[in-house]
């Protein structure tokens, strides 16, 4: 009985200030048909190309991630979020040690003997969703929205390596939650993800 009674009360709390996420498989509309994405810890879906061999590249180009598919929306800019989760990639590979040189340094790519990959990013679903429909309904209306595509490429070639494409959907209290805290949550977690799972092929893991 007081197992039961437990329960409720943890329950009732999460209804009032819960704050979660769901992983949830992106949208398949958003991802590339001839690409055999496969389910990977950390990152939803990816994509390795046959023979990839991160482990060849010492430099690493982070360019600026395209918005292009998304509008603002309820004080939610896209391109301060992209430039967010691209200082977060940033610093996560720079602290694991993935590459030798991560840079935003476009010409680091143009060094004629040089080894570099270029990472490609695209939040290609921003929804911040409503709080008033989160508040006044409940139980899942409202939510939050986040997916994010991340490529690498060779700079010399343009041949793709890998791609990454995850989505997170916030559930949050009867109170509404705050749409900005989980938005940075979810690209922090996506860019730990894509550090681990870059990080595992660098060292010659497999997807």
């Amino acid at each position: 009985m007081r197992k039961l009674q437990t329960c409720v009360i943890l329950c009732l709390m999460g209804l009032l200030v819960g704050c979660g996420t769901i992983s949830v498989s992106p949208k398949t509309s958003l991802i590339r048909t001839d690409l055999k994405m496969q389910s990977a810890s950390g990152v939803g879906l990816a994509y390795a190309a046959p023979g990839c061999n991160l482990g060849q590249y010492d430099t690493v180009v982070v360019e600026d991630v395209s918005c292009e598919r998304v509008l603002p929306q309820r004080g939610v800019v896209p391109s301060e979020v992209g430039l967010q989760y691209k200082g977060l990639l940033m610093d996560e590979l720079r602290t694991a040690g993935c590459f030798k040189t991560v840079t935003a340094d476009p010409n680091a790519g143009q060094a004629p003997a040089a080894k570099v990959a270029i990472i490609k990013s695209e939040l290609s679903e921003l929804d911040p969703g409503n709080r008033a429909l989160r508040y006044m309904v409940g139980w899942g209306a409202g939510r939050v929205k986040v997916q994010l595509e991340t490529e690498i490429r060779d700079a010399a070639t343009q041949e793709l390596c890998v791609k990454t494409s995850k989505r997170a959907v916030g559930i949050m209290g009867v109170f509404g939650g705050d749409s900005k805290g989980f938005i940075l949550d979810a690209i922090r977690e996506f860019a730990r993800g894509n550090r681990v799972y870059l990080q595992s092929l660098k060292k010659g893991g497999t997807p």
